[in-house]
């Protein structure tokens, strides 16, 4: 059993940290502060090849992977949490797409958000239905004019990069939106363009402001037969699952970031005629969050590494 990177990973860990150390801690707070969409890093990203670490290299990516991904999440995190979710984005939406779109799926979608032309969003939650998948309303009909195409209805709220998409995987029901079939859940591929969507309401929240979380909705939106994806609801929940090490990067990162400004105060809060880092009871505390940091991480890397076995259904 290796607990090193390989000499790849571990570069790409360097060259993550330097670049959220030169580009991102200086700007953090002004984005926090701002709310608005930090487009210069999204372009810091792109020029050092960032924004395809989890696809394919046929289809323009790195080829990093699950690890690869998390890894960088962790480092762009100690210093913003919105950057992180940009990363984070970059696999979100293509993740149905790897598991179960077509080639010609594929090749359509996945090279531009690798090249940083396009950006996608991931359509799942509603206004009555988050986690209760079951219970969500927008669904399609067949479309009278195109032999297999159907017609999208319905509004997906919550949706993190939604404004800032070019095209979207949204999750609908076929047949009656009221019955709690999972079997009636499909997964449909939809450029933010097309005549039916529209973008009504962006959320005012109480942090991640840089990356807007948005309601869409879908009025007669035409769908092809090939932005169909197949695989159904067990899609969206292995999508999901595959995330689990992505999202838990963002909270290693988060939390390094917290330890990493603690341990700077205490070196420079004086009580009593020395630092408070001088006392014991502060260094069991620093410690502490040490150990705990690194077996969140250790836990992490493995969940990262078998996800990109293809590990991730309920068996493992």
């Amino acid at each position: 059993m290796d607990f090193a990177l390989s000499e790849e990973l571990h570069a790409l860990q360097e060259t993550v940290r330097r670049l959220a150390q030169e580009k991102i801690k200086p700007r953090a707070r002004e984005i926090d502060l701002t709310g608005e969409y930090p487009e210069d890093i999204f372009q810091e990203f792109r020029k050092a090849d960032l924004l395809g670490l989890c696809i394919p290299e046929e289809y323009g990516g790195s080829g990093a992977g699950i690890l690869g991904l998390t890894i960088a999440i962790e480092e762009v995190t100690k210093y913003s949490n919105v950057l992180g979710l940009m990363l984070l984005l970059t696999r979100l939406p293509t993740g149905p797409v790897m598991i179960a779109g077509t080639e010609a799926q594929k090749l359509d979608y996945l090279p531009g958000i690798a090249a940083g032309t396009q950006r996608a969003a991931f359509c799942l939650s509603e206004p009555g239905a988050g986690s209760d998948v079951a219970g969500m309303s927008t669904h399609v009909i067949d479309d009278p004019e195109v032999s297999g195409g159907v017609l999208l209805n319905g509004t997906k709220c919550w949706i993190s990069g939604g404004m800032q998409a070019d095209w979207l995987v949204v999750f609908a029901k076929s047949g009656d939106p009221s019955a709690r079939h999972h079997q009636n859940i499909g997964g449909y591929l939809v450029r933010t363009d097309a005549e039916g969507v529209t973008r009504p309401r962006v959320d005012k929240k109480m942090g991640v402001k840089g990356i807007d979380t948005t309601e869409i909705v879908f009025d007669r939106v035409k769908i092809a037969p090939a932005q169909i994806i197949g695989g159904g609801f067990a899609l969206a929940m292995q999508s999901l699952n595959a995330m689990r090490p992505i999202v838990a990067a963002r909270g290693i990162g988060l939390a390094e970031g917290a330890l990493m400004y603690a341990a700077e105060y205490v070196k420079s809060r004086a009580a009593f005629g020395k630092t408070i880092a001088e006392f014991q009871g502060i260094q069991w505390e620093i410690a502490k969050c040490a150990t705990e940091i690194e077996a969140a991480r250790l836990l992490t890397y493995r969940a990262a590494w078998l996800a990109d076995q293809g590990k991730f259904t309920k068996e493992y």
